[in-house]
């Protein structure tokens, strides 16, 4: 139910920044949200450890979304891209807070910070240039 919360949460504000057109293209967000999705599919692979944690499912990503977040925090007209950028932060933070988990739920975590981090770079790529 949180997943289906976070994940409507972003699709919101993915429609309203585009509804909007708030703020300027920055080709430096994109490149973070970027880097975070690319990250999150190729950490899928991590998810056939045995065992596998959420630490090391999450561990790649967690500096990443920080970066994203802070970078986001104080670009003037960019309120809507930084809360999708917490969101997606307190993605990668719930997914580095499981202990030991199954190959599935690894999987699904990190597709939903991919997901997530998809509707962030639609957004900021309709953003004007």
């Amino acid at each position: 139910m949180k997943k289906l919360f976070l994940i409507g949460s972003l699709a919101f504000f993915l429609a309203a920044c585009g509804a909007l057109n708030v703020g300027y293209y920055d080709a430096n967000e994109y490149g973070l949200v970027t880097k975070i999705r690319a990250t999150a599919i190729s950490s899928k692979e991590i998810c056939n450890w045995s065992p596998i944690t959420g630490t090391d499912a999450a561990w790649p990503l967690l500096p990443q979304a920080r970066l994203l977040e802070l970078y986001t925090q104080y670009s003037v007209d960019n309120e809507l891209t930084h809360e999708m950028a917490i969101e997606l932060k307190s993605l990668v933070d719930e997914l580095a807070q499981h202990e030991v988990m199954s190959k599935f739920f690894c999987i699904e975590k990190l597709t939903n910070i991919e997901k997530a981090a998809e509707h962030i770079q639609q957004a900021i790529a309709k953003k004007e240039r």
